[in-house]
């Protein structure tokens, strides 16, 4: 990152993503997991990394949740 001139990267799932999977519980499930790993990784180097939560949309309940704990929780 320093090579580049980059102070911060923001880290997020690629497309297509959570998005891709058809069953709800398994994109509920991939997304605790992808966003566990995501607030563990930024952690590690606060200053350097930030990111963007992976929402399972499938599920718009459960995603509004997950939003909430990623905000509230995992920040």
């Amino acid at each position: 990152m320093d090579e580049a001139g980059l102070d911060v990267q923001v880290l997020s799932l690629n497309a297509p993503g959570i998005q891709a999977e058809k069953d709800a519980s398994a994109a509920v499930s991939r997304a605790k997991a992808v966003n566990d790993l995501l607030a563990e990784t930024i952690a590690k180097n606060p200053e350097r990394f930030a990111g963007f939560a992976a929402l399972p949309l499938q599920d718009p309940k459960t995603a509004a949740k997950k939003l909430e704990r990623a905000v509230n929780s995992l920040a």
